[in-house]
């Protein structure tokens, strides 16, 4: 009884916190930031091959945005 008590409470623990201010960038949100096919390496590739993970405390661009590498912030793709 004592594991199944524990294992509710593991599960039910709030997860880290999000940093809701992306380090300043106000085209993006918090979120999983693995940028897979959202970034200017790679939103217009015809094939796109990502490992599916989320890190906790990390953004994603808002729609309409791309994540830029170089710069570390969210841009229009036109301007990759």
């Amino acid at each position: 009884m004592f594991f199944q008590l524990l294992l509710v409470y593991i599960l039910i623990l709030p997860g880290p916190q999000c940093d809701a201010t992306c380090g300043g960038d106000n085209n993006a949100t918090a979120g999983c930031g693995n940028h897979c096919g959202n970034s200017c390496s790679d939103y217009n590739a015809l094939v796109k091959l990502c490992v599916t993970k989320c890190d906790y405390n990390s953004c994603d661009c808002k729609p309409g945005y791309v994540y830029n590498n170089g710069l570390g912030y969210c841009i229009y793709p036109d301007d990759c």
